[in-house]
C-alpha cells in the first residue's frame, strides 16, 4: 500500500499540510519571545509612549491564529497547494481530520500564549 502512495503525491507536502498548525504555533513562540526579549533588553518596550511589545505580540497572535483558522475553513484548497493533487477518499479524510485536530490545538496554544501580552506586564522578568 505504501508503494502506491509514494507515486501519487509528495510526502513532504503531506507533512507540511498535517503540521501546518504546529508550525504556526512554533513560529508564534519564536516571534513572540524573540521580539519580547530583544525589545525589552534594548529598552524599547515602550516606543514614544506606545506599548510596542504588546502590539507586536497581539499582531503576531492575530495573524498566525487567522492563518491556522484559514486552514480549517478551506482545507481542500490548502491540500491542493501543499500536496499538488486533489484530496482522495479514505486516507485523505484521515489526514484532514488529523490536520484539523492539530490546527485546533495550535490555535488554542497561540491564543493562550498570546493572552500573556494582555494579562502580564511586559519586561517584568528582565528587570
Amino acid at each position: 500500500m505504501t508503494e502506491d502512495l509514494r507515486g501519487e503525491r509528495p510526502m513532504m507536502g503531506v507533512f507540511v499540510y498535517l503540521l501546518w498548525g504546529p508550525l504556526l504555533w512554533s513560529l508564534h513562540l519564536l516571534l513572540v519571545y524573540a521580539s519580547h526579549t530583544g525589545l525589552c533588553r534594548m529598552e524599547l518596550a515602550d516606543w514614544h509612549g506606545l506599548p510596542l511589545v504588546q502590539g507586536i505580540i497581539i499582531g503576531v497572535t492575530v495573524a498566525l491564529a487567522a492563518a491556522a483558522t484559514a486552514l480549517l475553513i478551506w482545507p481542500k484548497t490548502f491540500f491542493r497547494a501543499f500536496v499538488g493533487s486533489q484530496p482522495g477518499a479514505d486516507l485523505d479524510t484521515f489526514i484532514m481530520r488529523t490536520m484539523r485536530l492539530l490546527a485546533v490545538l495550535s490555535i488554542g496554544g497561540i491564543l493562550w500564549s498570546g493572552m500573556a501580552a494582555i494579562v502580564l506586564p511586559s519586561c517584568l522578568q528582565l528587570r
